[in-house]
């Protein structure tokens, strides 16, 4: 434990973890608004899962 808090004792990785934290957050809500949009707009959860799978193509 004493190694986790000699680590983030450091600035720079204090910043980076919170960049990913708020990165990750902001991936998670997009995809959680776009699948309640698919669903809005299609009403089909088939097209939501293709949506999901879609998505996951780079």
């Amino acid at each position: 434990m004493a190694s986790h808090r000699a680590v983030l004792a450091q600035r720079d990785v204090r910043l980076l973890f919170n960049g990913v934290l708020i990165s990750t957050t902001g991936s998670w809500a997009y995809n959680v608004a776009l699948l309640a949009f698919v669903f809005e707009r299609a009403h089909s959860l088939g097209w939501v899962g293709a949506a999901g799978l879609v998505r996951m193509i780079p």
